[in-house]
């Protein structure tokens, strides 16, 4: 409609000129990418109705936001912004209303909103959820559904799938109910207490363990798979980006022994170069520069606080490398030099 009364601007009949030629395709295509821009979603923590774990909800939370990315069609609220802002608007753990819904999704930008819980009475679970339309603050779109446990993760695409219709779009929708009959039974309601551990986990050993017992746990449930081998590529990512700069390090410290002439200084250098092995790991290394610059001090050195520590840290070496001979052998040196 735009690009005709643009056209009709010109007057009838008259040849397009090559403003009106850019102005219509400026219009054309404004049109197209504002038809095409895809709506925001952000979805509570699905709240738990009997207060049996919390982790479960945060689980669900996280699946439904996997299958929904995966869909397209929707931009998705990243987990993190959403749990800021609910925790500056003393929200985390208030069931919300949809007025609060309303006030959390603008500030977050979000177009749609999605507030669930369930309920697990065994062997039978029900999950519920509003869609709410933050602009309008109209809830838009309801969903309950109720089955065993075994068959929750199809219950869940029931949920998905609504959400979607309430979104305006029933291509994906249809495309969730269709691909649900493939889902595989859930073997164990730990699996999802476990995933939901490991979806607030801050620490990223902490939630590769979880992530491995949710496996163990359920070796179909394809979040966790996933979620574990981003996490163990990531994790092998650092340690050799954290590999690299220890050895930058450990070629500065070396480096600075070389040209090094003062005997305090030189002990100094040797604990820092000791203590950067240890660091790393590298226990047979430790021992080999502990043990050298033990061995180059000659009889009658004095005994420094820093030659000692030196020595310390050569036997430290020996036992962590169960090097039993070795360990004899540097300890009756150490009490050599320090009879007292």
């Amino acid at each position: 409609m735009a690009a005709y009364l643009a056209m009709r601007s010109a007057g009838r009949g008259a040849a397009f000129g090559p403003h009106l030629v850019v102005l219509v395709v400026w219009v054309l295509l404004s049109g197209a990418a504002a038809a095409a821009k895809p709506s925001t979603v952000a979805v509570m923590p699905f709240r738990d109705l009997a207060a049996d774990s919390k982790f479960i909800g945060e689980a669900i939370r996280e699946t439904v936001m996997s299958d929904l990315r995966q869909l397209g069609g929707l931009r998705v609220v990243e987990r993190a912004s959403l749990d800021r802002v609910l925790a500056e608007q003393k929200l985390q753990q208030k069931d919300l209303e949809v007025g609060d819904a309303v006030r959390v999704g603008k500030v977050l930008g979000a177009q749609l909103m999605v507030v669930g819980a369930y309920q697990k009475l065994a062997p039978q679970v029900r999950l519920t959820a509003r869609f709410i339309k933050v602009e309008t603050s109209e809830v838009i779109g309801t969903a309950k559904v109720d089955g065993s446990q075994r068959e929750f993760l199809r219950l869940q695409d029931r949920v998905t799938s609504a959400l979607l219709r309430s979104a305006g779009l029933p291509v994906q929708a249809k495309q969730v109910l269709d691909d649900s009959a493939q889902r595989p039974d859930l073997q164990s309601w730990k699996t999802l207490d476990l995933y939901g551990q490991a979806v607030v986990a801050t620490d990223e050993n902490e939630r590769r363990s979880l992530l491995q017992l949710a496996v163990a746990e359920d070796k179909n449930f394809s979040y966790a798979i996933k979620d574990l081998a981003g996490l163990e590529s990531r994790l092998a990512k650092y340690q050799v980006e954290q590999d690299a700069a220890a050895e930058r390090e450990l070629k500065e410290v070396r480096q600075q022994l070389a040209v090094a002439t003062e005997r305090p200084k030189i002990e100094q250098l040797t604990v820092v170069l000791l203590t950067k092995l240890f660091q790393s790991h590298r226990y047979r290394a430790q021992a080999k520069e502990a043990r050298t610059f033990l061995e180059g001090l000659g009889p009658g050195a004095a005994l420094t606080p820093t030659v000692d520590q030196i020595a310390v840290m050569l036997v430290t070496a020996d036992q962590l490398l169960r090097a039993d001979q070795g360990l004899l052998r540097d300890g009756e040196l150490y009490l050599r030099r320090a009879p007292g």
